[in-house]
């Protein structure tokens, strides 16, 4: 009776089995983060659509993101640090622009990454990326006849799918 009841034990415990699920391969960053952008001021008003492509270079150099529309004035590719989990959770975008940078009406400005205490640190995570950047014409507004701006522009751009 007790051997009986040992293997029928035996039997239950070696004949049930966990299924296997199949582990979700990780998506690339190239394509967590490129695609269209609804891009939100700080209060939550829409602005603009932005576009972004990432382009991972495989060999040595680093690797490009082609933004397009960015503040709904400029198009242009940037550099980015190679250095990254392709696989993590965020990623720090840089969206420094070439020097001076023309926007759609020709007129020269000066974008840099700038931040404000981490909060907007221009950093992709979970398809969200909070951006914070300098604007100015500085050297440009008097020949150009524009109004004078230097700001710090703080962002939100929300993937869409």
């Amino acid at each position: 009776m007790r051997f009986s009841t040992f293997l029928i034990l035996v039997l239950v415990v070696f004949s049930c089995t966990k299924d296997k699920v199949p582990k979700e391969e990780p998506i690339p960053i190239d394509q967590r983060i490129s695609g269209k952008y609804n891009v939100y001021d700080s209060i939550g008003n829409y602005l603009y659509v932005l576009e972004l492509k990432y382009v991972v270079n495989y060999s040595v150099g680093p690797d490009s993101l082609i933004i397009i529309n960015f503040d709904n004035n400029f198009s242009y590719s940037r550099y980015q640090s190679s250095v990254y989990d392709e696989y993590s959770e965020f990623k720090y975008l840089s969206f420094l622009s070439p020097f001076p940078s023309k926007d759609i009406n020709n007129k020269s400005w000066s974008l840099s990454n700038s931040s404000s205490g981490g909060v907007y640190d221009n950093t992709w995570r979970n398809d969200t990326i909070r951006m914070c950047f300098n604007k100015h014409n500085t050297p440009w507004w008097p020949s150009e006849s524009v109004p004078y701006l230097d700001t710090i522009i703080k962002q939100i751009a929300v993937k869409q799918y």
